[in-house]
């Protein structure tokens, strides 16, 4: 009897072992069709708690994709994302997101511009080097009575990095708050020693300077400003002395969560919030994937947005456009 009742509780301990197995994983590594277990969590995780801009268009897509378990490669999901919200979308591994560029100084005539480019990378060191740089750089600018900051074709990237660059621009408090799609608010906060994330909890360390007194301070925007350069103007206007000029933004005023995917190194970038400035700009405060108007919309593009600035140079600015800003300038002063 004792014999027996050994037997089954060995069978019965097989029989839950199996069943751990077979049951899926979120470490697991898939290979096959089951791969696609990890892209429609993905799509589930959008429909419940991403910003769908066309919600009728969405729950056709999903449905016409059979719960999208048809979605077979990174590259299909990134389109279905895409369809979602133009904010979202998906990618081999988090560093094909990595852009390396670090600000810089252009001299047109009189004028000094501090060019602020794309920058998004996940090394320490790199990003040390890139708000380093550009804190160095207004520094050298501090006796100026302006300030210029090109923020023209910097299509985003990381935020953090580009606020605690301009953190001496920037008063204390909370610069912007992030509204989530549950409405659960965050806010984005500054003090004198760092910056401050309440929704991804992160802290960026700021340089050890004071807040530079009262320069006035002109933003150059365009077309392809996007994304965590629109949240750098965004925090930069709480500033009363900053004023934006040339071209509306792309538009990409909204908050992403960046999700892995159970294979691979398979990553999605989820648009999951909204955004509200301290400040009004152009009129409004709260942004959706909405782009920020310029206080002054000049007549000249600042730059041409037809070629993509992912390299070591930076953007040039279109003379007639300088001509636009060197007016405005001294008329202000």
């Amino acid at each position: 009897m004792k014999f027996r009742n050994r037997q089954l509780k060995i069978t019965i301990l097989l029989l839950f072992l199996t069943l751990i197995v077979l049951l899926p994983s979120e470490n697991r590594q898939y290979t096959g069709h089951q791969s696609n277990y990890g892209y429609q969590k993905v799509i589930a995780y959008m429909s419940n708690q991403g910003i769908i801009e066309n919600k009728q268009k969405w729950h056709q897509l999903v449905h016409q994709t059979g719960n999208c378990r048809s979605i077979q490669s990174v590259k299909e999901l990134n389109n279905i994302l895409h369809q979602g919200n133009k904010h979202s979308s998906a990618a081999k591994s988090a560093k094909s997101y990595d852009v390396v560029n670090y600000p810089t100084t252009s001299k047109y005539g009189n004028l000094r511009i501090i060019n602020v480019p794309t920058f998004s990378s996940e090394n320490k060191v790199a990003v040390k080097k890139y708000r380093t740089l550009l804190h160095r750089q207004i520094k050298l600018l501090k006796n100026k009575d302006h300030i210029i900051l090109n923020f023209a074709n910097n299509r985003g990237g990381d935020p953090q990095a580009m606020i605690a660059g301009l953190a001496t621009l920037i008063p204390d408090g909370t610069l912007f708050t992030k509204i989530a799609q549950n409405g659960h608010k965050y806010n984005f906060i500054k003090n004198k020693h760092r910056i401050y994330d309440s929704k991804s909890h992160e802290t960026t360390e700021l340089p050890v300077n004071k807040q530079l007194s009262s320069p006035k301070i002109y933003v150059i925007t365009n077309e392809k400003t996007a994304s965590a350069a629109e949240f750098a103007i965004i925090a930069l206007k709480n500033n009363k002395n900053t004023k934006i000029i040339g071209y509306p933004t792309a538009g990409y005023t909204s908050v992403n969560t960046l999700l892995k995917i159970n294979h691979k190194a398979e990553v999605a970038n989820i648009t999951t919030g909204t955004v509200v400035s301290k400040t009004m700009i152009g009129g409004k405060r709260h942004f959706n994937n909405e782009p920020i108007t310029p206080d002054k919309t000049t007549l000249y593009e600042p730059a041409s947005t037809t070629t993509h600035n992912s390299t070591e140079k930076p953007v040039s600015l279109d003379p007639d456009f300088i001509k636009e800003l060197n007016n405005l300038i001294n008329t202000e002063h």
